[in-house]
């Protein structure tokens, strides 16, 4: 329970900027850049801001991941909330190639700084607790806004949207998540749903699908 609140003692590089503290275990050019461009990505979101103080630790082994993330051991990250504190853990994560990777059997790897986004929103909706949140709305829609504002997914967009207008179920989290996405992006970018209007929106998933089928022609969202 200790490791897993306070993961300190694994990683030796600090650096911070802006709102943010990052710890790695790589003191490279890369890894700075990556938390500048991290930073600059959380200025341009909508939502409220709390002032909340926000660490992220990139770790460098699944083994060190799933120590630190027990609950969670094949996923891209996780956010945890420690009174004011939240602790944002990452993936094994490679600077270089801005990637981190999951302990999933597909679909195990995303950029590094859309990952970094997703974390920041859940945060942000929640005002710094993401339990509250599930409970005044749905999980795929605080999900697809993560995804939405993040700009990407770990799943293929052309085979998701297939799925998808196909009506071809796939059990993956990866495809969950990108159908998630997919839902809230139809309901801003199509419909022109604000962010609050999305958030008290009371249409089921199913509905939003069935509405992309039906006005998509081409198979294309």
């Amino acid at each position: 329970m200790v490791i897993t609140f306070f993961p300190f003692p694994f990683f030796s590089e600090k650096y911070e900027t802006n709102y943010f503290t990052f710890y790695s275990n790589d003191n490279s050019t890369e890894f700075r850049l990556v938390c500048d461009e991290i930073a600059a990505k959380e200025k341009a979101l909508p939502m409220i801001k709390p002032e909340k103080q926000i660490k992220f630790f990139f770790t460098d082994s699944l083994l060190i991941y799933r120590l630190l993330s027990p609950l969670s051991m094949n996923s891209m990250g996780i956010t945890r909330v420690i009174g004011n504190s939240v602790n944002i853990i990452l993936a094994p994560s490679d600077f270089s190639k801005k990637i981190v990777t999951s302990g999933a059997k597909e679909n195990n790897i995303r950029n590094i700084i859309t990952t970094a986004v997703h974390e920041i929103v859940h945060v942000y909706l929640s005002k710094g607790h993401i339990l509250i949140n599930r409970f005044s709305f749905p999980k795929w829609i605080e999900e697809g806004l993560c995804e939405y504002y993040a700009g990407d997914s770990s799943f293929d967009t052309e085979i998701g949207m297939q799925h998808i207008m196909n009506g071809i179920k796939d059990s993956s989290r990866s495809f969950e998540y990108f159908t998630w996405r997919t839902a809230v992006s139809w309901l801003i970018d199509t419909k022109g749903y604000k962010m609050n209007e999305v958030l008290t929106f009371k249409g089921s998933l199913e509905t939003v699908l069935d509405d992309i089928r039906k006005i998509s022609s081409n198979n294309r969202y």
